[in-house]
């Protein structure tokens, strides 16, 4: 322990900072790490978020400006409306699934509110953004790394590596090739830490447009994705799709933004890395399913198509018990909450198409990168959301953090970054930021 200039460090880091570093590591690289409490699982992540919220809630309530923009009061609040319908529903139909309902408070109230309005106060003062964000971009390597790593562990040894408490719930020990739903008729998806594939694939979609603007090493990039891959989950390969066609439409808008002279270099090349990736889809299943791997091709959707068919039993207001979500994100809010609870759910995921159009917003491209994944979610939403898993809404709600508030770092803070635009070019500034020292 050191004092200087009046701060206390430990091991070179502030209180803050290592507050900071445990959030990281126990949120994207351990997620799963902890216990049960009868139906809920306790992470170490929440735990250490619960302590951080009520160590920054006094520095932020000492703050003597309390004055938010209005993209931050529309963002913060923006779960509120789904949470009184959740309150309806508990008040007249009750609760079928606690662990979920417990979830949905803390993913629609909690996190917004602490990552809106509570963290960046502390963030800007006591703990550098890009310092964090390098800690993020260090832990979705190493959990893309330890996932290739157990993929093929377990192809070979026929068992996964578990260490409870920290790679695996203390409660689901033992338990993940029979409950987790990862079996593709023999061959297990790639689960890493996050203990399924699916909520690994969405997790780390939701901030690989972050990832990819921040690392400037193309085959780190590469193995991100060879991870994605390995998920063998047909949501995690359309949002991969999904993604890169993003990719296509910013440099579309960017070069038709220089008309009347023609400039479709950039856009062109994006264009054509959709073909690869579509064709790679397509042949990934077909070749699965002609291996007889259950559910690939499955005309049912996996029980999609059900939840589908089941709207024609909605109605305006909550007519089931509060529970968690189904796969389809949409059709899971319309039938168990109603019209209110779809309307809800609507404005919590499609909030950031209309806040983007700020000036503000626009101009910073950190801000975008972090909006591209936001975005990205409620095309996953069409598929399967993950919404009830942690840390896939924990993970949604910091993107939505660095999307308002990225323009708190310097240029100058990112100055060890380089911004990839996509696989194909590794020496292009794709947000049209040269962020030289």
């Amino acid at each position: 322990m050191s004092i200087r200039n009046g701060v206390v460090r430990w091991l070179g880091l502030t209180g803050p900072e290592w507050m900071a570093l445990l959030l990281v590591v126990f949120f994207v690289a351990f997620p799963k790490g902890g216990f049960r409490a009868g139906p809920i699982p306790i992470t170490w992540g929440y735990i250490l978020l619960a302590i951080a919220i009520m160590a920054a809630l006094p520095f932020w309530l000492l703050r003597a400006n309390f004055r938010f923009l209005p993209e931050e009061w529309f963002a913060g609040t923006s779960g509120l409306p789904f949470l009184v319908v959740i309150v309806i529903a508990i008040l007249t139909k009750g609760i079928a699934d606690a662990g979920s309902t417990v979830q949905m408070f803390i993913s629609f109230g909690v996190l917004p509110l602490a990552m809106v309005f509570l963290f960046p106060a502390c963030i800007t003062r006591q703990v550098s953004l890009d310092w964090t964000l390098k800690l993020m971009r260090g832990c979705m390597f190493f959990a893309a790394v330890y996932g290739i790593f157990l993929f093929f562990y377990h192809i070979e040894e026929k068992k996964f590596i578990e260490i409870p408490f920290l790679t695996v719930n203390a409660g689901d020990a033992g338990q993940m090739e029979s409950t987790k739903h990862i079996d593709r008729g023999g061959l297990f998806k790639l689960i890493s830490t996050y203990n399924n594939g699916n909520v690994y694939g969405v997790s780390t979609l939701i901030l690989l447009p972050l990832y990819d603007f921040l690392e400037p090493r193309k085959w780190r990039r590469y193995l991100i994705r060879a991870a994605l891959i390995l998920t063998l989950s047909r949501t995690v390969w359309m949002g991969m799709l999904a993604l890169q066609f993003m990719y296509f439409l910013r440099e579309f808008f960017k070069d038709a933004s220089a008309f009347p002279t023609l400039r479709l270099g950039r856009s062109v090349k994006s264009a054509l890395l959709l073909l690869p990736v579509g064709i790679f889809i397509g042949t990934g299943m077909a070749i699965l399913s002609s291996r007889g791997v259950a559910g690939v091709l499955d005309p049912n959707l996996g029980g999609r198509l059900e939840q589908i068919q089941a709207l024609d039993k909605v109605r305006l207001f909550p007519f089931a018990p509060a529970q968690g979500f189904a796969e389809v994100v949409y059709t899971s809010a319309a039938v168990y909450y109603g019209l209110l609870g779809l309307v809800g759910m609507l404005w919590v995921l499609f909030l950031p198409l209309w806040l983007v159009r700020l000036k503000r917003l626009r101009q910073n491209k950190l801000g975008i990168a972090a909006w591209m994944g936001l975005m990205l979610y409620p095309v996953l939403g069409c598929i399967d959301g993950a919404m009830d898993f942690i840390p896939v809404m924990a993970f949604y709600w910091f993107a939505y953090m660095i999307f308002l508030y990225a323009d708190v770092i310097e240029r100058r803070d990112l100055a060890h970054f380089r911004q990839p635009t996509s696989l194909l070019e590794s020496h292009s500034d794709p947000f049209g930021v040269n962020h030289a020292p």
